[in-house]
């Protein structure tokens, strides 16, 4: 992957090294109004806390050394190898971040349903031109951001009491009336 990447994947794996959901938008070009979007910002803020703590955990369970880091490599990462001195590979938690995200957005955002579960597949894919995680990295990040997502949806109280004003914010952020169109009983896996 990295002899193959392009000019135009190095400078977007390296704008992915933000974890937001400005950048997950803007990475999938999906056009939003920042001012509007940021009043949702405490939402988020809890699924991204989730979303590190899972990571860390696991990180810290399984301590897998990252690509770049292995004795002999040829690899050439594009972020810098300071900022992930201590973390282990195991799971991506990019990953993590931007599957739980992307689900949580296509509940909120059904009629761009297909770009978002596009730009979670991306957003992993990232990480490997990056040159920072193996693709096994990235299956697990997309299961257990994926758990998380469902854990949410079916046993998180506060963030059910709090999903209907954070679909209007963010509805409202990208422009688009509504509840949208019907949504289906269960959201499809990425």
């Amino acid at each position: 992957m990295q002899e193959a990447r392009t000019p135009a994947e190095q400078e977007h794996a390296k704008a992915d090294i933000t974890i937001s959901i400005p950048r997950f938008l803007e990475g999938g070009n999906i056009k939003f109004d920042p001012a509007a979007l940021d009043k949702c910002k405490d939402f988020f803020e809890k699924l991204s806390k989730l979303t590190k703590e899972a990571s860390d955990n696991a990180k810290k369970t399984f301590c897998r050394t990252r690509p770049s880091k292995l004795t002999g490599n040829t690899l050439n990462p594009l972020q810098n190898t300071d900022e992930l001195k201590n973390s282990p590979s195991y799971p991506s938690g990019h990953t993590i971040y931007g599957t739980l995200m992307g689900m949580v957005l296509a509940r909120m955002l059904p009629e761009k349903r297909d770009e978002l579960y596009a730009r979670i597949t991306d957003y992993g894919h990232s990480r490997m031109i990056a040159g920072v995680h193996y693709r096994s990295d990235i299956d697990a990040g997309k299961v257990l951001g994926s758990a998380i997502a469902a854990d949410e949806f079916a046993a998180d109280e506060d963030f059910k009491n709090h999903l209907p004003g954070a679909m209007a914010c963010v509805r409202e952020a990208l422009g688009l009336q509504g509840q949208g169109p019907a949504q289906q009983s269960s959201t499809p896996q990425p």
